[in-house]
C-alpha cells in the first residue's frame, strides 16, 4: 500500500516536473521516490521510467532533473543496505535469489499475465487504449480547447507493462505488482476519450466493482462445505472456522510450543489466536520471516504441538523429540492433524533442518559487506552464511 501512494505521487509530481523542468517539482518526485524505493523493490521500475522519459525528451534540464530525483534515493537505500547487512541481506536474498526457483522460459506465463493485465485494467481499457492511441482533437477532448495530455505520462502509463511483458516470459506477475501503475494507464485513457465514452467507461467501472461485491455477498453467505471438493478447502476452514480449531487447541496453549509446517498457515493460525504460532521445519522462502521471530535454542526441551493439514510421518519428527504422538480432529469436513513433539532435541534440528535452511536460504553472495546474520549468529557462530 505505501508503494501504491508513494508511487502515484511521485509520478504525478514527475509529470508536472516535466511540463517546465522545474527542479523542486523534481526534488519532490525524487523525495517520494525514495519512499517508494523503502516500501518494495518495484519502485525500481518508476525510476527506470524516469530515466527513459529523459532520454525521450534529451533536454539538459531532463538530466538534471533526474539527477536530482536519483540523488533523493541515495540516502534510502544506504539505509537499506545499511539494515541489511546486519540482518542476513533478506530483502536481496528473498527478492532476487530465493524465490525465483520456478523460474524459466514458459508459454503459460505470458498469457496468464496478459488476462492478469486484462483484469486489473479493465476488459475495455486496453481496446479503448488502442482505438485512442492518438489523443482527440483538444475541441472533442474538453470544452476549454485544453488536451493536457503531458507526453511524460505515456512513458509512465505503459513502460512498467512493457517490462512486465518481458519478464512474464520467464516468472509468473503477481496481480499486485501492477497496482502502483495502473493510474497512470487510466489517467493517460482518460485524457484522450470524448465525454460522453469516458462517462461509459466509468458506468463500466461501476458494474464492473458491482459485480465484485455481489460475487463477495454471495461467496460469504453460502455454506463452507460448498467448496469442500476444492484443494484449498483445508485452508479456508482453518481461516474462518478458527474459533472451532482454537478449541481443539486450548488443551495446549498454555504450555506447549505451537507451530505449523508452512509460513502462510502459521501466520494465519497465529492471527486468529491472537499469539505468536512458530514455524517448525524447512518451509519455503517466505518461512525465512520466522527465522527473525523464533530462536529454537530458547526452545530446547520443551514440547511442541505442530497442527498440519496434510497426514505426517511420524518418523519425519522423531529424531527431533524425545517422543512424538500424532492425532487428528475434523472441522466443518476438513482434516487437521496434530504432531505432539515432547522434549524438543534442539542440537538434532540444529544439524537436520537449520543446516539445510541455511545452505539453501542464506547463501550470501560474497560481494555483499556482512555486518551481521541472525542465522548464522545464532545458530552456527563463527561460520558466516556466505555461497
Amino acid at each position: 500500500t505505501p508503494l501504491i501512494y508513494f508511487s502515484v505521487l511521485s509520478g504525478l509530481a514527475w509529470i508536472r516536473a516535466a511540463k517546465d523542468d522545474s527542479p523542486r517539482w523534481y526534488l519532490i518526485a525524487g523525495l517520494l521516490l525514495a519512499g517508494a524505493v523503502l516500501s518494495k523493490y518495484f519502485a525500481a521500475i518508476l525510476g527506470f521510467a524516469y530515466l527513459v522519459d529523459v532520454l525521450r525528451r534529451r533536454k539538459a534540464g531532463a538530466l538534471t532533473g533526474v539527477a536530482i530525483a536519483y540523488a533523493c534515493t541515495l540516502p534510502a537505500l544506504a539505509l537499506m543496505a545499511w539494515w541489511n547487512s546486519a540482518n542476513c541481506w533478506p530483502n536481496f536474498m528473498f527478492n532476487f535469489v530465493n524465490r525465483h526457483g520456478d523460474a524459466g522460459w514458459s508459454l503459460k506465463t505470458p498469457l496468464l499475465y496478459a488476462v492478469t493485465l486484462i483484469y486489473v485494467l479493465g476488459p475495455p481499457v486496453l481496446w479503448l487504449a488502442l482505438k485512442h492511441r492518438r489523443p482527440a482533437s483538444a475541441s472533442a477532448m474538453r470544452p476549454s480547447g485544453n488536451s493536457c495530455l503531458p507526453p511524460s505520462l505515456g512513458t509512465l502509463a505503459w513502460l512498467p507493462f512493457l517490462l512486465f511483458a518481458l519478464l512474464a516470459g520467464v516468472k509468473q506477475i503477481g496481480l499486485h505488482w501492477l497496482l502502483s501503475f495502473v493510474p497512470f494507464t487510466l489517467i493517460w485513457l482518460t485524457l484522450r476519450l470524448p465525454p460522453a465514452t469516458l462517462q461509459k467507461l466509468g458506468l463500466f467501472f461501476a458494474a464492473f466493482a458491482t459485480l465484485h461485491i455481489a460475487a463477495i455477498l454471495v461467496v460469504s453467505r453460502v455454506p463452507l462445505e460448498t467448496w469442500q471438493k476444492a484443494r484449498q478447502y483445508d485452508g479456508i476452514v482453518l481461516t474462518f472456522e478458527h474459533q472451532a480449531i482454537a478449541r481443539e487447541l486450548d488443551p495446549y496453549k498454555k504450555d506447549w510450543v505451537l507451530a505449523m509446517d508452512g509460513y502462510s498457515n502459521a501466520v494465519t493460525l497465529g492471527y486468529n489466536l491472537r499469539q505468536y504460532v512458530a514455524v517448525f521445519g524447512e518451509a519455503s522462502s517466505h518461512a525465512r520471516h520466522d527465522d527473525l521471530v523464533t530462536d529454537f535454542r530458547a526452545l530446547a526441551g520443551r514440547d511442541f504441538l505442530i497442527l498440519r493439514k496434510s497426514e505426517p510421518n511420524p518418523e519425519d519428527y522423531r529424531r527431533y523429540f524425545r517422543s512424538v504422538g500424532v492425532d487428528s480432529f475434523e472441522v466443518r469436513g476438513a482434516r487437521f492433524w496434530r504432531v505432539k513433539g515432547e522434549g524438543f532435541d534442539y542440537a538434532a534440528y540444529r544439524d537436520g533442518v537449520l543446516a539445510k535452511v541455511r545452505r539453501k536460504y542464506y547463501a550470501i553472495p560474497t560481494w555483499l559487506p556482512q555486518r551481521a546474520c541472525y542465522m548464522c549468529d545464532r545458530y552456527f557462530p563463527g561460520e558466516p552464511c556466505r555461497r
